[in-house]
């Protein structure tokens, strides 16, 4: 199938550039012809670079080379992940084995030096041993080396956790023990990616509690990995596999064999996949208000400022000996700005006496001119607002009784698979939030859940009408070289059937022969065969022979090769007479023989 998809790639588009398609058609198949029209020109110019690394698959036109191999060789093993499950459910000990240069070898090993209680995507949680208590956050890292270690970090850093100790149930890890290795594995991996993003994973296997991941670096193929060969000389091996195989995968609903046994078709059912997502939603805002006023609704924090203004009341002159306790009590005023009028929210604190100038005196108390300022404190205080907010989509879904969960992932744990729940609970999160006044880490048990659900539509398909409609137009067709003529018969808009004569124009057609050119040649040899009774010299008056072709014409003419002669023209040839002889000769031949007298001749 691969190889039929790339030839078709390879000589299709060449015929699309062509203004005329009879003439396209005819260039792309003498092209295809001419490089893969005989065994040879297979062997070289497909089979080898569809299966080895050194030779380039071309275009049909040899204009364009380039790198078509699909047999991949296996990738060597660079990482095994070993756990043990303790009686309090924790994990201890975890062993990382890495062959970081792909040499063969497992040449880093590391063993974090405490239990672990939860797993993450990208990371590990460490806690008393069975209790969710005294926790301790790690994440995945890997030195420029790619080799792994765990460094601690904020809870904030990791993703997709849950718990596998006893203080979640009993016996999760073993229970969901694949789950538990990949994600160990995959935060391994994800941690080594980042350092290297060439390392290409190319397969993974699980054994009892040991994870083996396989790479490559990405481009490079070195060894064979499958080999189908095997089932040359055992057929029956191959059904003995695939009962193997059905065995294997037939306990694991998630398996290829588990989804496709399981699929509505499967069980003769109409249904529709739909999916959905609930989504929890976190925003801060900030708003300004004045500090007399309360704080407004939804405030989580706020800081308050506050500023001192005085606005101009004008000037008088007065016996006052130059001194403002003579005209106010208000004379020890906050420094402040001067404004041209009162702004909204200002309280004010008092009037001011200042600037005494032009003294005029007298007996007594002097007389002073002085500039009156009113003075007002303005606060305004600064909150940030936390707003939150849940979309559903899944509400009727989940109400409707013909629709089925099927599958739920809660912030990228699994919490539902194959139609039933999987025991894993993800542990709660968190979020940082910026705002005006400081950031807010906002946590929550959840806050996005994507839902499968399976319905079931029971709806009924007839397609009686189709196949009457169907059955008219094939059993009418008659073909009149220029056009063709059927006969339709379908319903309209009332349900009534009505006939209709159709007639659709056809191109002009092409001349072509009655049968495929071919021609027969000979070509001189030796034949020196032996078998347990002799050799050819011995029963033959000599060892020359020949080999006989049979080809296919060229533009009419019989193409020869070194040493070969014609012994049929190209023709409309049919050998079947001569076929017929020479197998019945080859039968008798083959039959056993009794001498008649009973003494060998």
């Amino acid at each position: 199938m691969a190889l039929a998809a790339t030839l078709f790639w390879l000589f299709a588009g060449p015929a699309f550039s062509q203004p005329d398609p009879r003439q396209a058609a005819q260039d792309s198949a003498d092209q295809a012809l001419s490089k893969l029209g005989s065994p040879e020109g297979i062997r070289q110019n497909a089979s080898n670079p569809l299966t080895s690394q050194g030779a380039l698959m071309t275009t049909i036109d040899n204009k364009t080379s380039f790198n078509a191999q699909l047999t991949c060789p296996s990738s060597s093993r660079f990482l095994n992940v070993l756990i043990s499950p303790t009686i309090t459910g924790d994990l201890s000990p975890v062993l990382i084995g890495q062959d970081a240069d792909l040499d063969g070898a497992i040449e880093s090993t590391y063993q974090p030096p405490f239990p672990i209680s939860g797993v993450c995507a990208n990371g590990v949680i460490s806690c008393a041993p069975g209790q969710w208590a005294s926790c301790r956050y790690y994440q995945w890292t890997a030195d420029s080396g790619g080799r792994a270690n765990l460094q601690e970090v904020s809870q904030l850093n990791l993703g997709g956790c849950y718990c596998v100790n006893n203080s979640c149930g009993a016996n999760l890890a073993m229970t969901h023990l694949p789950s538990v290795l990949q994600a160990i594995g995959g935060g391994v991996v994800g941690a080594i990616q980042a350092n290297n993003p060439k390392m290409t994973i190319t397969d993974v296997k699980i054994d009892g509690t040991t994870l083996t991941y396989f790479g490559q670096n990405a481009g490079q193929c070195t060894s064979i990995g499958s080999s189908p060969e095997q089932y040359f000389n055992n057929p029956g091996g191959i059904s003995t596999e695939v009962q193997s195989q059905i065995a294997i995968q037939s306990v694991d609903p998630m398996s290829h064999y588990g989804l496709m046994t399981t699929t509505p078709p499967a069980l003769q059912q109409s249904a529709s996949s739909r999916q959905c997502v609930i989504q929890r939603s976190a925003a801060v805002t900030s708003q300004q208000t004045f500090c007399q006023n309360p704080a407004p609704a939804g405030a989580i924090a706020s800081r308050e400022e506050t500023i001192y203004l005085k606005v101009y009341a004008g000037s008088n002159r007065s016996i006052n000996d130059c001194r403002c306790s003579n005209v106010t009590g208000y004379c020890a005023p906050p420094p402040a700005t001067v404004y041209a009028s009162v702004p909204e929210g200002a309280i004010y604190l008092g009037a001011s006496a200042e600037n005494f100038r032009d003294r005029s005196r007298r007996r007594g108390e002097d007389r002073c001119t002085y500039d009156a300022y009113d003075y007002y404190s303005l606060c305004k205080r600064t909150s940030d607002l936390y707003s939150e907010s849940v979309t559903d989509s899944c509400n009727a879904l989940e109400a409707d009784p013909n629709c089925r969960l099927r599958e739920e992932q809660v912030d990228a744990v699994g919490t539902y698979g194959t139609f039933n729940p999987t025991g894993l609970t993800p542990l709660p999160s968190c979020t940082t939030l910026i705002g005006l006044v400081q950031n807010h880490d906002i946590c929550r048990d959840w806050w996005k859940k994507q839902r499968t659900y399976l319905c079931q539509t029971n709806q009924v398909f007839d397609f009686t009408d189709a196949k009457r409609r169907a059955g008219a137009v094939i059993g009418s067709v008659a073909d009149n070289t220029a056009s063709v003529y059927y006969r339709d018969l379908r319903k309209d808009q009332n349900g009534n059937w009505i006939s209709e004569d159709k007639t659709v124009g056809l191109p002009g057609r092409d001349s072509y022969l009655s049968c495929e050119m071919a021609c027969k040649t000979r070509k001189p040899t030796t034949d020196t065969e032996a078998s347990m009774a002799g050799n050819t010299a011995q029963f033959r008056n000599t060892t020359a022979s020949y080999d006989f072709f049979y080809k296919n014409c060229v533009d009419s003419a019989c193409p020869l090769s070194a040493g070969e002669e014609v012994v049929k023209s190209c023709q409309c040839m049919s050998d079947f007479a001569e076929a017929a002889s020479l197998m019945e000769v080859l039968k008798n031949a083959g039959s056993d023989m009794i001498c008649s007298d009973g003494v060998k001749q």
